[in-house]
């Protein structure tokens, strides 16, 4: 017999299939009181895990905040080096070619630079 109300209960005139139902009743309200008790500790573990989820996130934004940071001052850092890679490049083109130098004429002897001077 299924229970669903209960009127049900007082209908049965049998003690023995009363007693059969009250049973199942009884069985029921503690499947029902275990699932509760489930629930519930599924329950608070997703607002632990809620929790844990919104401290990760902020986190995160916080992490990304700074690193948005750190790559704005890098690529502030890299124009300098490119401006200064720039100005020595175009230091090193206005150097004379010493390739197509031919001959040097030799350098001077250190004594005739700081001697006596020839009268």
């Amino acid at each position: 017999a299924v229970v669903s109300t209960q009127s049900t209960g007082e209908k049965i005139t049998d003690r023995k299939r009363l007693e059969t139902l009250l049973k199942s009743v009884d069985s029921s309200y503690e499947m029902l009181s275990q699932h509760r008790i489930r629930l519930q500790t599924e329950f608070q573990e997703r607002n632990k895990v809620a929790a844990m989820l919104k401290e990760f996130v902020m986190h995160q934004k916080e992490q990304l905040r700074s690193v948005e940071s750190r790559l704005t001052e890098y690529q502030g850092k890299l124009q300098k080096v490119q401006a200064v890679r720039s100005q020595l490049q175009s230091h090193l083109n206005s150097l004379p070619d010493l390739t197509t130098v031919t001959k040097l004429e030799p350098l001077p002897e250190p004594g005739s630079l700081f001697g006596a001077p020839d009268d």
